[in-house]
């Protein structure tokens, strides 16, 4: 059963927490590049000016005619930059950066493979996503992934890809589903997260907002571990094939999402699916 390791989040805090999600959600099979994506957002944010970031963020709760306290505000600027360049040298170092990005590929191709496997990640997360609206619906024979690929081909209209050609019945079967499913829980959430269009405080950059997304995740998770495909004894992934949440995650306050029901046209299409012989 793999956990999710993200520095030792929630337990203390790690401002680098979404990104090792990132780095999980689109090589989830391979470690190295992970590790390449990690190290190259290190090494980008550790060369990058942070005060000017750190005060732009800050709010300033006094008058700018005290002097006392604007005294006291830019020694706390101080102390925050300090304290991001500690941590970023310490994951730096912990990384082995200059070694692993000395055999990396440039950061423009380590950012131009993050946004392939973004795409195909995304297909993957709504694919379990249209699972569960057609478990929602109750529909005759229940929901199957050639049913959603169905729905792909007479509803959506998903550009064809310049690289495995994302409009084929194939790529979505036999290289999407596969290689994406053991994380397609976190990629399901990231679609809801989007088009419900979250409120700000539950950004993902803030911990309330990674708190909220990971207990909605362990929720598809659940859904799509106990889920049984018509005619299957088995679930259409075992517990074992998923990541789960970091121990010690807290609860979430975020209120329950209802999923949006599935459109008029998506319904109409799915009653004229029929199953390959």
């Amino acid at each position: 059963m793999p956990i999710i390791d993200l520095g030792g989040w929630p337990d203390k805090r790690d401002f680098m927490a979404m990104h090792r999600l990132w780095a999980l959600m689109a090589f989830p099979e391979d470690t190295k590049k992970q590790n390449q994506f990690i190290t190259g957002v290190v090494s980008l944010f550790k060369n990058a000016s942070y005060e000017n970031s750190t005060k732009q963020q800050l709010s300033k709760p006094f008058s700018e005619e005290d002097k006392t306290n604007l005294e006291f505000i830019n020694l706390i600027h101080g102390l925050l930059v300090q304290e991001a360049k500690k941590k970023l040298e310490l994951e730096y170092e912990l990384r082995d950066g200059e070694k692993t990005l000395l055999h990396s590929p440039s950061y423009e191709e380590i950012m131009a493979c993050f946004e392939k496997a973004f795409r195909e990640g995304s297909i993957a997360g709504e694919m379990l996503f249209l699972l569960r609206q057609m478990n929602d619906a109750n529909l005759r024979g229940g929901p199957s992934i050639n049913k959603v690929i169905h729905i792909f081909e007479n509803c959506d209209t998903k550009e064809s890809g310049k690289d495995n050609n994302p409009a084929n019945r194939r790529f979505w079967k036999e290289t999407v589903w596969p290689k994406y499913k053991s994380v397609a829980h976190l990629w399901a959430t990231y679609f809801l997260w989007m088009e419900n269009k979250c409120p700000d405080e539950y950004s993902l950059d803030s911990d309330k907002g990674l708190i909220g997304f990971l207990n909605v995740a362990e929720k598809f998770r659940k859904f799509i571990t106990s889920f049984l495909p018509h005619g299957c004894k088995e679930p259409l992934i075992s517990d074992d094939e998923t990541w789960h949440s970091p121990q010690n995650l807290p609860p979430s306050f975020f209120p329950d999402i209802e999923l949006p029901k599935l459109t008029k046209l998506q319904l109409k299409t799915l009653k004229e699916y029929q199953a390959p012989q």
